[in-house]
């Protein structure tokens, strides 16, 4: 699949999600897609090598910039790294980022942009992009996508398949019926 279509994407979303079942229902956890998921997610937390190789790769790339390498294999089915603009680093009162998703479903990628104003340790003000991000994240995310594309062997989603919806699919603490494939693919923790 070079840049494959929402439909095809729900074929494959299928492979790794039950239908009509949520994640609490009895015989949720030993259905055939949920194993096959974990299995997945499982074998991306033991290796870690090309990850850790393209953090390397958007440092260089990247020197002003601050990375957040975020732990979301423990939960969902993607790796996550959060990408400091330069003039907002961690820790900061304005902290503006491209965020990178790469699924471990499938040899996909996606980005959104985040921007966060604190007021002491208090979030005032949150906002989230996707494509086309706000003009202070493109160079970010055009170097992030190359790299993506050149280092990871991943293809980038955009946001109207990212966004199209999965009616019959239960992630997480998604509401019924509001399941998009960004949330299965990758995460429906978007901050």
């Amino acid at each position: 699949m070079s840049h494959p279509d929402a439909s095809e994407l729900g074929k494959l979303v299928r492979q790794f999600y039950p239908a009509s079942m949520a994640s609490h229902d009895p015989g949720y956890g030993t259905a055939t897609e949920p194993v096959r998921r974990e299995a997945r997610r499982m074998a991306a937390q033991q290796d870690r090598s090309a990850w850790q190789a393209f953090l390397q790769r958007i440092q260089e790339g990247l020197p002003d910039s601050g990375l957040w390498d975020q732990p979301s294999l423990l939960h969902y089915p993607c790796r996550n790294v959060r990408v400091y603009l330069p003039h907002s680093p961690m820790g900061t009162d304005v902290q503006d980022a491209v965020v990178l998703l790469a699924s471990v479903l499938g040899p996909f990628h996606a980005f959104y942009a985040s921007h966060h104003r604190y007021e002491g340790k208090r979030v005032v003000e949150t906002t989230t992009w996707f494509a086309p991000l706000p003009e202070r994240f493109r160079l970010h995310e055009e170097r992030l996508d190359a790299l993506a594309s050149s280092e990871l062997g991943s293809t980038r989603l955009t946001a109207d398949v990212l966004l199209a919806p999965l009616p019959d699919i239960q992630v997480e603490n998604v509401r019924p019926g509001e399941t998009r494939l960004i949330h299965c693919l990758f995460t429906s923790n978007l901050w």
